[in-house]
């Protein structure tokens, strides 16, 4: 999965970063659910090219998820790689457009904690 090369730094990879975003849009849901995971468990070692494209992403498909228990785990593997690497905010603005009826209190939080405002 990551690179093994000496001296390098540990990513992720293209392929898999590929094989992930193919997960994050799929159709079935429960593929969504799993590739968001798989991008939490991920989060330390993407790095910030990486990060990048799996985040936007991530915000783009949670901001349009209709499966409550998936967007939530979209947004929290956007905030668990904010622990580890810079989010720039225009990767996030997919999420400013929310419906703030369809997110949950915990949803809620997580884009409080990523200084996502939500637009009217």
């Amino acid at each position: 999965m990551a690179s093994a090369i000496p001296g390098a730094v540990m990513t992720v990879g293209a392929e898999q970063v590929v094989g992930l975003a193919r997960r994050i849009l799929s159709e079935a849901r429960d593929e969504r659910e799993a590739a968001a995971e798989n991008a939490s468990d991920w989060s330390r070692i993407f790095d910030q090219e990486e990060a990048d494209t799996v985040v936007r992403m991530l915000a783009v498909m949670a901001s349009i998820e209709s499966d409550g228990r998936v967007r939530e785990a979209q947004i929290h593997a956007i905030l668990e790689i904010s622990d580890s690497l810079t989010v720039g905010m225009d990767l996030l603005h997919p999420l400013q457009r929310s419906t703030p009826g369809m997110l949950d209190a915990e949803q809620l939080g997580y884009l409080d904690e990523l200084g996502i405002q939500l637009e009217d």
